[in-house]
């Protein structure tokens, strides 16, 4: 069959084989059940359905539904209701709520797009431009050609907010929450409570708390940091405990520091091992010798005391996170801690306290605190210059003379950064 125009404005149209026509209007249906080939534009105000395949030339527009049961193939525009939908085959440009497409896919309307979205488990291998929403994270993620990258980084609130070279940092010296609205990779550094100092004769320094620093990925969520408090530093007789644990700290429920042990006291033993810790209070003179344990990966052992001689008579130094306490016979010096610069400035955390020696003349050797707020032995009557240092998690300083405090550990610290 061959004309040039076929216009039936008000009626349906139902053939068999419809080929090499120039034009087709049809004011309501079309029903061809082989081949349609138009050779200009096909209007349809109704539906089209053709049972095999659709070839034409010029524009083809159709206003109800279209049913194909082969291929389609359109020389010109395609475009279904009005810019619903729109195929620009002078530019191959795709248009949704638009019929004149500015890009390969252009769509209109006020509201939003809907993408692939799941969780990180739920990733697929991609290619480079593949784009997702990663449920886990709350985060739009881009894949580069080799792993996913997400994008516009963390988002949260808590604790003291800094910014320093592209970092957003948070503090935390208490505890709080950490509230992650859009998840990602995070850096931390927790660093629990040292532990406290023995006093009036020749106890051990305390332990440092434990250093934990890393990198992680935070999914959205509120997340409970704990900032475990230094432990307390009291006198040694034999009705008062000397030296107390520090408190853990840590994030939520994925990592924690454990407080620095006490350091030992001179009189008597402390109950339930409490000279073990992130790092291990020092061993006390001539009866408790041997240094608390601390945690791999963590911090130290202490340093054991020394009773042997006049000359050695004294107690160890509180371990630290970059090493052991110094023993008694070697000085009685705290354990240094390690350097971090996570709050941009490169600062030492979670030093040793300083063990005791001999209160007699023939050894008066003060232990120093180690780097990282380790308190250090002294004969001063002011107790908090025994004290480690909070927000370092410092161990406390041992007092070697009767009537004096040993030094508290100074409390932890907790800090979060990621790229702002």
């Amino acid at each position: 069959m061959s004309t040039h125009i076929i216009n039936f404005p008000g009626a349906d149209i139902h053939t068999t084989t419809l080929t090499s026509v120039s034009n087709v209007s049809v004011g309501e249906n079309l029903d061809v059940t082989s081949n349609l080939t138009v050779s200009g534009d096909t209007t349809v105000s109704g539906n089209a359905e053709i049972s095999s395949n659709l070839t034409v030339s010029g524009d083809t527009t159709v206003s109800g539904n279209v049913e194909l049961s082969s291929n389609l193939t359109v020389s010109g525009n395609v475009e279904v209701g009005t810019a619903n939908l729109f195929v620009d085959t002078t530019t191959s440009n795709v248009g949704i709520r638009t019929n004149n497409p500015q890009a390969t896919l252009h769509v209109g309307g006020t509201d939003g797009i809907i993408i692939p979205s799941g969780t990180t488990a739920q990733q697929p291998n991609g290619v480079a431009g593949m784009i997702r929403f990663n449920t886990s994270l709350g985060s739009l993620q881009i894949h580069n050609g080799t792993s996913w990258i997400t994008i516009g980084g963390v988002s949260a609130t808590g604790g003291t907010v800094t910014n320093t070279d592209g970092y957003t940092i948070h503090t935390f010296t208490s505890s709080d929450n950490f509230v992650v609205t859009n998840g990602g990779t995070v850096e931390y550094l927790i660093v629990a409570g040292g532990g406290g100092a023995p006093g009036r004769d020749v106890g051990g320094g305390g332990g440092a708390g434990g250093m934990l620093t890393g990198t992680c990925t935070l999914p959205g969520g509120t997340y409970t940091i704990t900032v475990g408090p230094g432990g307390i530093g009291t006198y040694d007789s034999a009705t008062d405990i000397s030296g107390m644990k520090g408190g853990d700290s840590s994030i939520g429920s994925l990592f924690t520091a454990i407080g620095g042990g006490a350091g030992k006291p001179y009189h008597k033993a402390l109950p339930n091992d409490d000279g073990d810790g992130g790092s291990g209070g020092g061993g006390a003179g001539l009866y408790i010798l041997t240094a608390g344990t601390g945690i791999s990966g963590q911090g130290n052992n202490g340093g054991d005391g020394a009773g042997t001689s006049v000359t050695h008579y004294g107690g160890g130094g509180g371990g630290g996170a970059g090493e052991v306490g110094s023993s008694a016979a070697n000085g009685r010096h705290g354990g240094d801690g390690i350097q971090s610069s996570i709050s941009g400035t490169a600062t030492y955390y979670a030093g040793g306290g300083g063990g005791a020696g001999h209160r007699s003349s023939g050894n008066r050797t003060e232990g120093d605190g180690g780097l990282g707020g380790g308190g250090p032995c002294n004969l001063s009557t002011t107790t908090s210059t025994r004290n480690g240092t909070d927000g370092k998690g410092g161990g406390g300083g041992a007092s070697r003379n009767t009537g004096l405090t040993g030094g508290s550990g100074g409390d932890g610290i907790v800090i979060i950064r990621y790229i702002a």
